[in-house]
């Protein structure tokens, strides 16, 4: 008996950004797609709405997408074989790919999902702030975003540190109830589907973690912190 998937515009979103955080994925059983980098630095875990029959592994996640984007396989069908768990078969019209998995041992898994325990510093970032923050840095040459609170008041600042004479971009971003806190990410890890975000910050001895909760959609995506 076969079973049939077909992904919404957003889930394919969703792939797209998994794909540029780990080449290659291990799909579960059920409506949670959840990758992580290969250095353990970025984890993303979103709930999609389409529900997989079974657990597969995608080696080169790119090429399936470029696949799905051909003018061939618009609207195309994921066909999933109950009695042969080795491919899929994708489908639209006339056309069809069989498609293979590789296996899951091939491919790095997050594991079960993180739960953080009391943070130090959280706040709201909006998708306006942040792509405004991210052209900034791009035109500024900086590849990190400072989390700062000082004096109650937290500040997100665009920055090179390496660099003395650093032209910084800063947002002021209002009144926080945190203590003086100070971390950065690196903008290259920050691999988030655009929107809204709620934001928490924790430090524990020399690492550090952010979690960064989209506001409208069930994705969550947890990045480590660059400590100074």
């Amino acid at each position: 008996m076969s079973k049939i998937v077909k992904l919404s515009s957003e889930t394919l979103n969703i792939l797209k950004i998994a794909a540029s955080i780990n080449k290659s994925l291990a799909f579960s059983e059920g409506n949670e797609i959840k990758t992580v980098s290969a250095s353990g630095n970025v984890i993303m875990e979103a709930v999609v709405t389409e529900t997989f029959p079974q657990d597969f592994a995608v080696y080169e996640l790119t090429k399936l997408l470029g696949v799905l984007a051909l003018p061939a396989f618009k609207d195309a069908e994921l066909v999933f074989d109950e009695e042969d768990d080795t491919h899929m078969v994708i489908k639209a019209g006339s056309s069809k790919i069989k498609y293979y998995f590789t296996p899951e041992d091939f491919v790095k898994h997050p594991g079960k999902s993180i739960t953080l325990p009391k943070v130090d510093v959280e706040f709201m970032l909006s998708k306006e702030v942040l792509e405004n923050f991210e052209k900034a840095a791009a035109a500024l040459g900086h590849k990190a975003m400072k989390v700062k609170v000082s004096d109650k008041n937290l500040y997100l600042v665009a920055t090179s540190a390496e660099i003395d004479t650093s032209n910084d971009y800063i947002v002021d971003m209002g009144e926080n109830t945190a203590d003086d806190f100070e971390a950065s990410i690196k903008l290259e890890n920050l691999k988030l589907v655009p929107g809204d975000f709620s934001v928490q910050l924790l430090k524990k001895g020399d690492r550090g973690i952010s979690k960064f909760t989209h506001l409208t959609r069930k994705i969550t995506t947890f990045v480590g912190l660059e400590l100074e």
